[in-house]
């Protein structure tokens, strides 16, 4: 029986051991890349909804209608003592362009239509609200010849004098 007992506590004692073994993991590591944009606090028109600016914004097709659902964002806007002025830069009438076919577009501000002229789209008054609209719409509504279009609205903002 000393021989069975000394097998079995052998036995015992390389369980033991390699159960008690450390399990080697491999680490797992993640670099999460961070900004932060604080605007002045006397002027500032920034997009309400993160970073959507940077991509393509889609007017979607609605076949039933024949119709393009416009591009409606929200704004921030700052200015403590003067009001803004918005306008079009390039052209009058932007357009979405597939081939030849063209499709123009019409853009407001807080619902005033933006043209290459600048013009006050917020009043200081109105400025403590400090969320406006900016809206892209196709500029003609039907008969839109089958296409991918594509383009490009730019819009500048500017602090007014008081």
């Amino acid at each position: 029986m000393n021989g069975l007992l000394k097998k079995y506590l052998g036995a015992v004692a390389i369980t033991t051991a390699v159960v008690s073994l450390p399990v080697m993991a491999t680490p797992q590591e993640h670099t999460i890349k961070l900004t932060a944009t604080v605007p002045t606090q006397t002027f500032a028109v920034v997009p309400r909804e993160g970073d959507w600016i940077n991509d393509p914004q889609v007017l979607s097709y609605n076949i039933a209608s024949d119709t393009l659902t416009p591009v409606r964002k929200a704004f921030s806007v700052i200015n403590s003592a003067a009001p803004v002025s918005a306008q079009l830069l390039y052209t009058n009438t932007p357009t979405l362009m597939s081939g030849s076919n063209s499709i123009p577009l019409a853009v407001s501000f807080n619902g005033i239509t933006l043209t290459t002229v600048a013009q006050n789209v917020v009043v200081p008054t109105s400025a403590t609200a400090r969320e406006f609209q900016l809206v892209i719409a196709a500029g003609k509504t039907g008969a839109y010849t089958a296409g991918t279009y594509s383009g490009n609205v730019t819009v500048s903002f500017d602090a007014g004098t008081p």
